[in-house]
């Protein structure tokens, strides 16, 4: 490159190139959009709120709102009116819309968004509190918002979205009505006259509730099978929650930490024998110190502890149990704590606790084994079978070994 001129006329020719030009930052507006052809948008958009509006004569807000949430794309009103009718097929006689003026059953919107990959979760309003289901139901990363349906004694029931991306904007169909944003603080809060209200102004009392996301909300079903009347604070509860999902926190068997591998790599439904794992240690962590009473031979102590885990370390330093001998609790007839297998708890903390050990075979001694296999037949040798039982594991039975066989 050749340079022609004065040296000091270059250099300040070189300097003002190197300027940094000034960034040029749009306001976004909020506008109003009519239903445009395209390609098909799932996805809530941040950077523009596009309001799809009812118009006089029609009632269309159901529409509208599932509109609102994932753009205008999600859904027509022909493919609403003929989920519509496929529906009330099945419905025995309810009327689930109005062909004239567009107005759906909150079936209609959940039929649909499941039909469109989403998963929707009916929030209980009257057993939670919303100071909990809020912030929990946050913890799933691809929540969208809520479905709201506003109405109350005598009125026609009137849907409105809540759409979330880390603020919560209320978009109301209704012409006239501007978006507005919800504090956290303030969404769902029970009045002094019961009803719920969304916030933001909106006296309309709140009937319904819907989250909708594109994975299962794991961990809302948590808080709602653990819900009782005195909670740890949310934050604690939160915690409590990720700690009780975490794979590497998790003791077990294998099949029994199956679940939790998977969940680990990516979100799903919860088993029932993982939700009654969870369940088991997000009960004991938010249990309150209770006394328990607990029998050995001809010994009784009471051990004041929260859980099982307290409690067991208690008896170990009373010389009650070692580290290297099984044990077991038993309440009557039934045992309901075996060490081998400590996520499986059936205690009921009100009854006394009877301690004993647990006899193992020992190596060189003799013994006769009693054993019983249910499950599928997979594989039939010349000497042996092959067994899967309902948790997945595969036994080989020696048909020399076999006693009886029923089906």
């Amino acid at each position: 490159m050749r340079y022609v001129g004065n040296f000091r006329d270059i250099l300040k020719r070189e300097a003002s190139k190197k300027t940094i030009r000034p960034l040029v930052v749009k306001k976004v507006e909020e506008e109003e959009e009519k239903e445009e052809e395209g390609v098909q948008q799932t996805f809530p958009g941040i950077s523009k709120v596009s309001v799809h509006r009812q118009t006089d004569g029609q009632l269309t807000c159901g529409m509208r709102c599932l509109q609102n949430m994932y753009g205008p794309h999600i859904v027509s009103r022909k493919e609403m009116d003929v989920k519509s009718r496929e529906l009330e097929k099945i419905s025995h006689g309810i009327r689930l819309y109005n062909p004239e003026t567009g107005f759906y059953a909150s079936e209609v919107l959940e039929s649909i968004l499941k039909s469109k990959g989403k998963y929707v979760q009916r929030i209980a309003l009257k057993k939670i509190s919303s100071e909990y289901y809020v912030p929990i139901v946050e913890l799933n990363p691809t929540f969208s918002g809520y479905i709201v349906a506003l109405g109350g004694a005598g009125i026609l029931k009137h849907y409105i979205c809540i759409r979330y991306y880390g603020q919560y904007k209320k978009i109301d169909s209704m012409p006239g009505i501007q978006p507005c944003i919800i504090p956290q603080d303030k969404l769902f809060k029970k009045q002094l006259n019961g009803d719920i209200l969304c916030g933001a102004g909106e006296n309309r009392p709140v009937i319904a509730v819907l989250a909708v996301g594109s994975t299962p909300f794991v961990e809302y079903n948590i808080l709602h099978r653990c819900w009782k009347e005195e909670m740890p604070p949310v934050s604690e509860f939160q915690s409590i929650v990720l700690d009780a999902l975490d794979y590497k926190k998790q003791r077990g068997t294998h099949s029994q930490k199956l679940w939790f591998k998977k969940w680990h790599a990516r979100r799903q439904d919860i088993d029932e024998q993982a939700m009654k794992i969870v369940e088991t240690y997000v009960s004991e962590q938010t249990e309150s110190e209770k006394n328990v009473v607990v029998h050995f031979h001809d010994q009784q102590t009471v051990i004041n502890c929260k859980t099982t885990r307290q409690l067991v370390s208690e008896l170990r330093i009373m010389g009650w149990i070692s580290t290297d001998a099984p044990f077991v609790f038993k309440q009557g007839d039934c045992q309901v704590y075996h060490s081998d297998m400590p996520m499986q708890k059936l205690i009921d903390w009100t009854r006394p606790l009877h301690l004993s050990s647990d006899d193992h075979p020992h190596i060189g001694g003799f013994y006769t084994f009693n054993c019983a296999v249910s499950g599928t037949c997979t594989d039939k040798r010349q000497h042996s079978y092959s067994v899967r039982d309902s948790s997945g594991n595969v036994h080989v039975l020696h048909k020399k070994n076999i006693n009886n066989i029923t089906q």
